[in-house]
Order: structure tokens, then C-alpha cells, then sequence
């Protein structure tokens, strides 16, 4: 077999890959999309959030994500070592070191999961907003 019927070959076999592709490179998009919507979210050591009107900076006691992860939604600055707060698609819960005047103070706050976000709750029933 000549070169030009190798290359004449090769390029027929790649044409007839092309919508093949094309409807794999679909479901991969389809794929990234479902994986983002459940994507993890870290709340990263001192982020700030908003109860009743007032700032409050809480704090974790679970390694940080690296911060190089594409999957990984963060609230605060990105931060490696520990001190950050994991939210999973399956958590129902988390124990947030919330920072008033006395020190840290260890609080529950409730985590409701819709189309892929996440709402967090105080224990008493209090809005958390970034």
C-alpha cells in the first residue's frame, strides 16, 4: 500500500468520526454539567456571611480542598491546610466555629440542597447569606 492510500484511508476513517464525536463530546458537556451541579463547596477559613443583618466570620475544623480543583465551589479566599467547612451534595449539617467577641463558638447550621445550591440555615431557623 502507497503513502497516498494510507493518508486517503485515514483521512476517509477520520471523517467518519467526526459526528460520532460530536455526540460524544455532547454527553461529556452533559456530564460536566451534572457533575457542577452537584459540585462539593468549601467555606474557607474566616469567610464572612450575613444573619440578621450582621457580618459574622466562621471558621472549620476540616482540611481545605486544594485550591487548584475545578469541582470544588469556594466561599472566602481559597486557602490550603485546614480550618474550612465541606459541603457535600449529600450533607445535611455542619458545625461551623462562628467568631464572636468571647472566641470561637461552635454553632449547627442546616444545609437544603436545590437545582444544584446550596442554602445554609442557623440553628433557630435564621437565613445565612454570603
Amino acid at each position: 500500500m502507497n503513502i497516498k492510500t494510507l493518508l486517503a484511508l485515514l483521512g476517509i476513517n477520520l471523517l467518519a468520526c467526526l459526528p460520532a464525536q460530536a455526540v460524544s463530546f455532547s454527553e461529556a458537556l452533559a456530564e460536566i454539567d451534572s457533575l457542577t451541579e452537584q459540585a462539593p463547596m468549601a467555606i474557607n477559613p474566616g469567610a464572612e456571611f450575613e444573619i440578621e443583618g450582621k457580618r459574622v466570620r466562621v471558621f472549620g475544623n476540616e482540611p481545605c480542598p486544594d485550591p487548584s480543583r475545578v469541582l470544588v465551589y469556594y466561599i472566602g479566599t481559597p486557602s490550603s491546610g485546614s480550618g474550612c467547612v465541606m459541603i457535600q451534595p449529600e450533607t445535611k449539617n455542619i458545625i461551623v466555629q462562628r467568631k464572636t467577641e468571647q472566641g470561637l463558638t461552635p454553632e449547627v447550621w442546616r444545609v437544603e440542597h436545590a437545582e444544584g445550591t446550596y442554602s445554609l440555615w442557623t440553628k433557630d431557623g435564621k437565613p445565612v447569606r454570603p
